[in-house]
């Protein structure tokens, strides 16, 4: 429902509440000029409180002003309101008792008060009014806030996606020239596997949310690829017997820490090199480990971080206090730690 909408109902509303309560203390007459003159004064104060004075001044700490303008406007809807009020017993009465005039009703008391509680009742829907506009107005302006900052850290999720895909085309091109230099009977078998690959990262990462599943096939891709160089390459597992497939969890948020395991690992080392990737789940949680053997002196791109960066970011933004990250640099071993709770509807 728009905002116009909610407005438009939320007076009528408020109109027959208000109309309601004067129809118990008077008659059909008075009730409709009382509620015209409350309703009329209520709509000018919260209005012109909402979209002029609060956004005005008093966001730019003008207090004295706003109050000021507020006080004067306050006056002027009690002289009003006692207006309305005096001219509607005027009227009222007019047809049972033709000896009243205007001059003697509005020197009149009403219900038996002094004056300084007529003006205090006149004052109170106003004063309400002006409370409610500061609620309201602060109120949309929060969420005005709350929707730049979805709308910014979707932007910034979608600007590390974007990163994280020319990064991951980079690596599989270089494995395919790599193919087609030394092993061109494999070539074709490369293309098949980088075109899946390519299936995902382009269109899968565009999702929400992807089953476990095909986070799972990803990988395998990736490491059936790498494969192709080298059938030799026996020190390269990847458990998932224990995970969940049909959990969901952000797309390409787990391929940047294989990358990462191939391009500074020296699995090419049958004898001293390995990788070793785990993933399982336990009920919402999703544990992801990887092991890789690590060769410091290794030379490698200067974009080869970018994947780690960008992955730690997205977990930021897409799972705040619900992830822990650990990376372990050892001599030998580089040695990483996800775990990820999902949330159990979208799972």
């Amino acid at each position: 429902m728009k905002g116009r909408q909610k407005h438009i109902i939320f007076w009528v509303l408020y109109t027959l509440f208000i109309f309601f309560i004067f129809s118990v203390l008077t008659n059909l007459l008075e009730t409709v000029f009382r509620t015209l003159g409350v309703i009329s004064m209520q709509m000018l104060v919260f209005y012109f409180n909402y979209n002029v004075l609060i956004p005005k001044y008093y966001s730019s700490k003008m207090y004295v002003r706003y109050g000021l303008i507020n006080f004067l406007l306050l006056i002027f809807s009690v002289f009003t309101l006692d207006f309305f009020v005096r001219l509607s017993f005027y009227i009222s009465h007019l047809n049972r008792d033709h000896s009243y005039s205007l001059n003697t009703v509005f020197n009149l008391r009403y219900f038996d008060i002094d004056s300084l509680e007529i003006i205090f009742n006149h004052m109170m829907p106003v004063l309400l009014a002006i409370f409610i506009s500061f609620l309201f107005y602060n109120f949309s302006e929060l969420k005005k806030r709350e929707e730049k900052e979805t709308l910014l850290a979707k932007a910034e999720k979608d600007f590390l996606i974007s990163q994280i895909n020319p990064h991951f085309l980079f690596n599989t091109l270089n494995n395919i020239y790599s193919l087609s230099v030394f092993n061109n009977a494999q070539s074709s078998s490369a293309i098949m596997q980088l075109s899946k690959m390519l299936d995902y990262s382009l269109y899968g990462s565009k999702k929400e949310l992807v089953s476990l599943h095909e986070e799972i096939q990803h990988i395998n891709n990736f490491i059936g690829l790498f494969k192709l160089k080298d059938d030799g390459i026996e020190t390269i597992t990847f458990d998932f017997v224990k995970a969940n497939k049909t959990l969901k969890i952000a797309p390409m948020l787990l391929i940047p820490f294989v990358e990462n395991a191939f391009k500074h690992g020296n699995v090419e080392d049958v004898k001293n090199g390995y990788i070793e990737i785990d993933l399982y789940t336990k009920q919402e949680q999703v544990i992801f480990k990887i092991k890789n053997s690590y060769r410091p002196k290794k030379s490698v791109d200067e974009s080869s971080g970018i994947g780690i960066i960008n992955v730690k970011r997205r977990l930021e933004l897409l799972y705040p206090n619900k992830h822990q990250l650990h990376i372990e640099q050892k001599e030998n071993d580089y040695i990483i730690n996800l775990s990820i709770t999902t949330n159990t509807d979208e799972a």
